[in-house]
Protein backbone atom coordinates (compact mmCIF):
# COMPACT_ATOMS: atom_id res chain seq x y z
CA UNK A 1 0.00 0.00 0.00
CA UNK A 2 1.58 3.45 -0.95
CA UNK A 3 1.18 6.10 1.80
CA UNK A 4 0.77 9.64 0.55
CA UNK A 5 2.77 11.94 3.04
CA UNK A 6 1.84 15.17 1.64
CA UNK A 7 -2.06 14.17 1.89
CA UNK A 8 -2.05 12.95 5.29
CA UNK A 9 -0.18 17.01 6.03
CA UNK A 10 -2.64 18.79 3.92
CA UNK A 11 -5.64 16.75 5.59
CA UNK A 12 -4.20 17.53 8.95
CA UNK A 13 -3.87 21.19 8.08
CA UNK A 14 -6.81 21.42 6.79
CA UNK A 15 -8.43 19.94 9.96
CA UNK A 16 -6.48 22.24 12.22
CA UNK A 17 -7.28 25.70 10.03
CA UNK A 18 -10.44 24.43 8.19
CA UNK A 19 -12.88 23.18 11.17
CA UNK A 20 -12.35 26.70 13.16
CA UNK A 21 -12.77 28.81 10.03
CA UNK A 22 -16.13 26.56 9.41
CA UNK A 23 -17.52 27.28 12.99
CA UNK A 24 -16.53 30.73 12.59
CA UNK A 25 -18.89 31.08 9.85
CA UNK A 26 -21.44 29.23 11.34
CA UNK A 27 -21.02 31.39 14.45
CA UNK A 28 -21.27 35.13 12.39
CA UNK A 29 -24.13 33.46 10.79
CA UNK A 30 -26.15 32.29 13.75
CA UNK A 31 -25.03 34.46 16.42
CA UNK A 32 -24.18 31.62 18.68
CA UNK A 33 -20.57 31.62 19.28
CA UNK A 34 -20.33 29.01 21.52
CA UNK A 35 -19.94 26.79 18.14
CA UNK A 36 -16.85 28.75 17.84
CA UNK A 37 -15.86 27.46 21.18
CA UNK A 38 -17.01 24.18 21.12
CA UNK A 39 -14.53 23.41 17.83
CA UNK A 40 -11.39 24.65 19.14
CA UNK A 41 -10.83 21.45 20.83
CA UNK A 42 -11.26 18.89 18.64
CA UNK A 43 -9.91 20.75 15.79
CA UNK A 44 -6.31 21.33 17.86
CA UNK A 45 -6.24 17.52 19.16
CA UNK A 46 -7.26 16.18 15.29
CA UNK A 47 -5.07 18.43 13.51
CA UNK A 48 -2.02 18.35 16.01
CA UNK A 49 -1.92 14.06 16.22
CA UNK A 50 -2.30 14.15 12.13
CA UNK A 51 0.92 15.87 12.33
CA UNK A 52 2.43 14.48 15.06
CA UNK A 53 1.51 11.28 13.19
CA UNK A 54 2.95 12.91 9.71
CA UNK A 55 6.13 13.80 11.32
CA UNK A 56 6.83 10.70 12.74
CA UNK A 57 6.40 8.62 9.44
CA UNK A 58 8.59 11.48 7.40
CA UNK A 59 10.95 10.90 10.06
CA UNK A 60 10.89 7.15 9.63
CA UNK A 61 11.38 7.07 6.08
CA UNK A 62 14.59 9.93 6.17
CA UNK A 63 16.03 7.28 8.27
CA UNK A 64 15.46 4.04 6.15
CA UNK A 65 16.89 6.15 3.11
CA UNK A 66 19.86 7.73 4.91
CA UNK A 67 20.50 4.01 6.36
CA UNK A 68 23.45 2.21 4.46
CA UNK A 69 22.65 -0.95 2.76
CA UNK A 70 23.96 -3.84 4.69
Amino acid sequence: MSENIRLARIVSWSVLLGMPIFFLLISILTNEWLYLWISFIPAFLAGYVGLIVTRRKISKLEGETLRPPK
